[in-house]
């Protein structure tokens, strides 16, 4: 009997390599998320220029980092705006997730310019 391995066993990993390993996977995605945001970003700016104001949709899309900074969410939001004594503030109202971590199309889209 050889006293050799497997060859599909995998390698002994340390508590260090696995904490590397999901900090590289976690940078990745988020990277990834961030071109999808900013892709977003490019083609609606792309679609006001040729549209009039009253046309263009208010729907948004963020990523937001959380406390630990391996973590992020993608976050859809409605733009609006505020009106307080005399001046306009920005603000963004979040949509919702249905069930499953999901948007339900029909609220995202709601109000929304076809």
């Amino acid at each position: 009997m050889s006293s050799e391995q497997p060859v599909n066993t995998p390698p002994n990993l340390t508590e260090q390599d696995l904490l590397h390993w999901t900090q590289a996977r976690c940078d990745h995605l988020q990277a990834q998320a961030k071109v999808l945001v900013d892709d977003y970003w490019r083609q609606l700016k792309s679609q006001r220029q040729k549209h009039s104001k009253s046309e263009s949709g208010r729907i948004g899309v963020r990523i937001r980092c959380r406390e630990n900074q391996r973590a992020f969410s993608i976050e859809w939001y409605r733009m609006a705006t505020l009106r307080q004594n005399g001046q306009t503030k920005p603000i963004a109202q979040y949509v919702k997730k249905g069930r499953s971590y999901r948007y339900p199309l029909a609220n995202l889209l709601k109000g929304e310019p076809a």
